[in-house]
């Protein structure tokens, strides 16, 4: 198995290792604490989920770097979970070299408010390039992948449409813009046919 063949069978992995453990904890009870303001969270799931991550991605590979979301204790965690990892935590992707990208629980706001929106995310980045990368939503079963020859939903190769009539198109504002991306969307929406 070629290098950027197993670090993407690694990134599926860790994505769905980490998913169960995020899974388990949804809609359960939570430990919630704020970082920069009220609505940038982290739970005690979040903290599990991205060890979980890590510790799936360490057996393979123990001495690469990693960009994480969370702050992370080397040590494992309180439920025994053992740590492989041996390579440093870094702030920023190095421009050579490995490293491992992870955002244990993306939608922590969602998450901690029992909507299903919300996903793991996992990259392995090779010489500053993405290699690999899943995205997996435990909680409506679906898992993006992409590598460097193609992509994926739940295994079926995505494509991008080829459909041209805005009259056809499905919009889903998900995520919270600035102000500006949120006028932007208005004139969008007024200047199309109705939009749902």
């Amino acid at each position: 198995m070629n290098d950027a063949r197993q670090r993407a069978a690694i990134v599926e992995r860790a994505a769905r290792a980490g998913g169960a453990v995020a899974r388990d904890a949804f809609r359960g009870p939570l430990t919630i604490e704020t970082k920069a303001d009220k609505n940038d969270l982290v739970t005690d799931a979040d903290r599990e989920t991205q060890r979980q991550i890590v510790h799936t991605v360490a057996q393979e590979f123990p001495d690469e770097p990693f960009v994480c979301e969370e702050e992370l204790e080397p040590a494992g965690d309180a439920a025994g979970l053992p740590s492989q990892h041996t390579g440093p935590m870094v702030e920023a992707v190095p421009e050579t070299g490995p490293c491992w990208v992870v955002d244990p629980i993306d939608g922590t706001a969602n998450f901690a408010r029992g909507n299903v929106l919300w996903a793991n995310s996992v990259a392995a980045v090779v010489d500053s390039e993405t290699v690999a990368a899943a995205t997996y939503l435990p909680a409506v079963q679906d898992i993006y992948t992409a590598g460097l020859e193609n992509a994926t939903r739940n295994g079926q190769r995505l494509a991008v449409s080829e459909r041209t009539d805005p009259e056809t198109f499905a919009v889903a504002l998900v995520a919270a813009w600035s102000n500006e991306r949120s006028d932007r969307f208005g004139d969008l929406a007024r200047d199309q046919p109705p939009i749902r």
